[in-house]
């Protein structure tokens, strides 16, 4: 409780009403953690404090009592710091008080250039309460603030943090039900913004809920697409240039559900990136234009997620694209057609089968399966390397497979490493298959022999190997 009767007690013997704390933070030992956020240490006025602490009534009481215009500068803080408190503590009841009191603008920026509607509440998520109360102030949705994503933006290439619009902002850092609320106030479904749309930005966060779709995405991007937004939009920022929602569907949300709500509004299922893949190319591992100079392509890292309820959820949009009629053909700018991109690529087996089975025949005639053959075991993808065999593709030669058992084995980091056990594991792969298509000769043996006798087996690693 507030020491309300204390408060005017002393601002009439002369207590200074903006007098700034020195080394207090009303923060500690709480959970509110605002002060992790900060750069620096803050000097915090009354109202501050009351504001941390939730105190309705003190808060009231200083802002009746600041009836100067110095007080009133001096009881709002820097730059209206008692309001980005009280929206960073989750207090909407408080946030309310203040924006009624007339003496704080709903629009101001903080000392690290945050808009109100994007500071994030405890936990570090939108409070959504909190949200409700500012847009009833009706902010301004098209200024760019700070974007706690700004590696989505560009600090991937070096760039310094970018600010971004609050409805961009919100979707790209997860806050789905926040973002619903801007759409509500009115932020623009379709908007540009650092080049990308806000469907774009709708696949770019890591909070994904386990093997199945976010209902709270899903009813996001049905809200887009009804106030226009664009399934063909396409991005125009350095290496993800030309890059539409339905792509970035099929990487960062491998779900049927978003694929088909994408596909009913009209997403061209053939769209092309500056890289020359299509939606179906995006689903596996995409690459990115890392240089304009050389146009070269660069892999993006393996999703972190990838197990196996993940990996049969790709299989399932592989086959939703290719009954849509995504090419299999469509060849990007390293020459890769799909199915030579699933090769080195894809782990799970089924998408693969799906792939092969609509692999265009003039594709073939141009020596494509004989390349994914290449591919997949220079890969290390034995999977995809036996469905090409089983399908009839020649096995490579003696010589070859020599070439990729030594080339597994250097990348397991196992030609001088005695103690790393996969490089028999790397042995028992490519042994395995030059049986299966007949060309387990001589000096492959050989080659196996000699890397056992250097590097003995552990007593028990035969049976620990599945």
């Amino acid at each position: 409780m507030g020491l309300d009767h204390i408060i005017p007690w002393l601002l009439d013997h002369g207590a200074v009403i903006n007098d700034a704390s020195h080394g207090v933070n009303p923060c500690a030992g709480t959970a509110h953690r605002y002060e992790s956020i900060m750069l620096g240490p803050i000097a915090w006025t009354p109202l501050e404090m009351a504001v941390c602490r939730r105190q309705l009534s003190s808060v009231a009481l200083l802002l009746e009592r600041a009836t100067g215009t110095q007080d009133r500068a001096a009881v709002n803080g820097p730059q209206d710091q008692g309001l980005h408190i009280a929206v960073h503590h989750g207090h909407d009841e408080v946030v309310n008080l203040l924006l009624r009191s007339g003496r704080y603008d709903v629009n101001t920026l903080s000392t690290h250039n945050e808009l109100l509607v994007t500071l994030r509440g405890p936990g570090y998520r939108s409070h959504l309460p909190t949200l409700r109360a500012l847009l009833q102030a009706k902010p301004d949705l098209t200024i760019e603030s700070y974007c706690s994503n700004a590696s989505i933006f560009g600090v991937r290439l070096g760039t310094p943090a970018m600010s971004a619009l609050p409805l961009h902002n919100t979707i790209a850092a997860g806050e789905y039900e926040a973002a619903l609320l801007l759409l509500e106030a009115g932020a623009d479904a379709t908007a540009p913004c650092r080049g990308f749309y806000p469907l774009h930005c709708a696949f770019f966060s890591d909070e994904e809920v386990e093997n199945e779709e976010d209902p709270s995405r899903l009813r996001l991007l049905k809200a887009l697409l009804a106030r226009g937004a664009d399934p063909n939009s396409r991005s125009s920022l350095a290496h993800l240039n030309g890059v539409t929602p339905l792509m970035l569907a099929a990487w960062y949300a491998p779900y049927p559900e978003t694929i088909n709500l994408l596909l009913k509004h009209g997403a061209d299922v053939n769209a092309v990136d500056e890289g020359g893949q299509n939606a179906l190319q995006w689903s596996v591992r995409p690459y990115l234009i890392w240089s304009y100079s050389s146009q070269s392509l660069q892999s993006l890292p393996a999703r972190t997620d990838h197990d196996l309820n993940t990996s049969i959820q790709m299989a399932r949009v592989v086959r939703l694209l290719l009954d849509n009629g995504c090419s299999v053909g469509q060849k990007n700018l390293r020459g890769q057609c799909a199915l030579q991109h699933f090769a080195q690529h894809v782990e799970e087996a089924k998408a693969f089968d799906d792939v092969l089975a609509h692999h265009p025949e003039e594709c073939a005639a141009a020596g494509c399966l004989d390349e994914s053959l290449r591919l997949s075991l220079n890969a290390g993808c034995f999977d995809t390397a036996y469905a090409l065999s089983d399908a009839g593709v020649s096995p490579p030669s003696e010589k070859a497979m020599l070439e990729v058992t030594d080339n597994l084995l250097e990348e397991e980091g196992m030609a001088e490493d005695t103690t790393y056990m996969s490089g028999h594991y790397v042995l028992d792969d490519c042994k395995a298959f030059a049986e299966h298509v007949g060309i387990f000769g001589k000096d492959l043996q050989d080659y196996i022999a000699d890397f056992e006798k250097a590097h003995p087996r552990l007593e028990d690693d035969e049976e620990d190997h599945p």
